[in-house]
């Protein structure tokens, strides 16, 4: 019988007795439970194959590093919910500071056709002409004073906390992004005067009273991701430097909510590395026979000293991302901001603004300071062990308690 024959005609059920499988049949369903069980089994034994094979390396790792930026990664995503709830606010607010200026300047003029002059000469044309020399010239510094110091006052006034603001979308320094705001504000205002003096024939003080309730500075200005997460991680941390808060209701219900969370991953995330951290240094200082460093007074000793030269180092790094700020700060009190923020007791005093915070900074300066938290945990564990030994007696409490409940 040739091939031809063997085969049955095409639409025919096979003969009784034969096996015909497609090639779906030949392989096992995707959605088998069973082959997704042995994958995932496979994969764990893999891992734990890995684990026993390096364990040092592979705690270090996964135990310690990877944990650490994972409560980077929870900093970065509640911050982001954050500032979008808090920076509309700040721009709404920003707008009615530079808002109440402009009205403040324009009603002192008693002439509001003068929007284009400058905040001085707006001052200068209500000076009395009549008066003597000394009289004018007083007239004169009293308005150079006046409008500078509301200058100032408005450029300190207006805060960058949850947002960013410039023309090309980069990060620019607080000074740059005051000048970009101010300046989008006023262009805005004298656009929508012109528009109600011209196509509504309107007079011009209801042109600026239009435009002062309506007029805004933050088209080029967006929600700052890093800023919050920078906040959230003092939040998380318990830092809590104080330098700036939430205001919307919304903001503040993160923080109730999901800042506890934070607070408690970070407390749980902290000591688990920590023990992980302490099991390997023991074990390496047992492999180089000092097993002195492991227990008692070196051990406190030595973790002490690893946590304050690690503080040392912060400081050396804070000192120049300080360097972006006008003011420069000298190196002990940089010092100062690094004690204070490794010790969670965040004075406020010191702080890393927000405007100046870039998102990369997110990836390095807050894993110091975790790095710093992980050596004080295990400073202060060896430390409980060591003050515990010394008040060590015969009965533990818990032998006591028991041998009264068995009465």
């Amino acid at each position: 019988m040739d091939a031809e024959e063997a085969a049955p005609p095409s639409g025919a059920a096979p003969p009784s007795g034969t096996a015909f499988a497609s090639a779906s049949d030949l392989s096992i369903p995707r959605d088998d439970p069973e082959q997704r069980t042995n994958a995932g089994r496979a994969c764990l034994n893999a891992v734990h194959s890995i684990e026993l094979q390096y364990p040092r390396t592979y705690n270090c790792f996964v135990r310690i590093i990877l944990p650490l930026f994972v409560l980077i990664g929870i900093a970065f995503l509640c911050g982001y919910f954050l500032v979008l709830f808090e920076g509309p606010g700040e721009m709404e607010a920003n707008d009615e500071l530079i808002a109440a200026y402009t009205d403040f300047a324009v009603r002192v003029s008693n002439d509001p056709v003068l929007v284009n002059s400058t905040d001085t000469e707006l001052c200068v044309a209500t000076i009395d002409m009549t008066e003597d020399i000394d009289g004018v010239a007083k007239q004169l510094r009293d308005c150079a004073g006046r409008f500078v110091g509301k200058e100032a006052e408005i450029s300190a006034a207006v805060t960058f906390n949850w947002i960013t603001c410039s023309k090309d979308g980069k990060p620019r320094e607080r000074e740059d992004q005051v000048f970009v705001v101010l300046e989008e504000w006023m262009e805005s205002y004298r656009y929508i005067v012109s528009q109600k003096m011209e196509a509504e024939n309107a007079t011009s003080f209801e042109a600026h009273m239009s435009a002062v309730s309506s007029a805004s500075g933050h088209d080029g200005c967006r929600t700052n991701m890093a800023a919050g997460a920078l906040f959230w991680f003092t939040i998380m941390t318990t830092i809590g430097y104080g330098n700036v808060a939430p205001v919307t209701r919304g903001g503040q219900g993160l923080i109730y909510s999901l800042g506890f969370i934070s607070i408690l991953s970070f407390t749980a995330i902290i000591a688990n590395t920590g023990n992980i951290c302490l099991a390997i240094t023991d074990d390496f200082f047992h492999r180089i026979n000092a097993p002195k460093l492991t227990k008692g007074i070196w051990a406190s000793l030595f973790w002490l000293s690893a946590w304050w030269l690690w503080v040392l180092t912060i400081a050396g790094i804070s000192n120049e991302t300080d360097k972006r700020v006008d003011e420069e700060f000298p190196l002990s009190e940089s010092f100062w901001f690094s004690w204070i923020s490794s010790t969670t007791v965040g004075l406020g005093d010191y702080y890393l603004p927000h405007e100046t915070f870039r998102p990369q900074d997110m990836f390095y300066i807050p894993f110091l300071f975790l790095l710093a938290f992980v050596l004080l945990s295990n400073f202060l564990h060896k430390f409980s062990e060591l003050v515990g030994s010394i008040f060590a007696k015969e009965q533990s409490l818990e032998m006591i308690l028991e041998s009264q409940r068995k009465k």
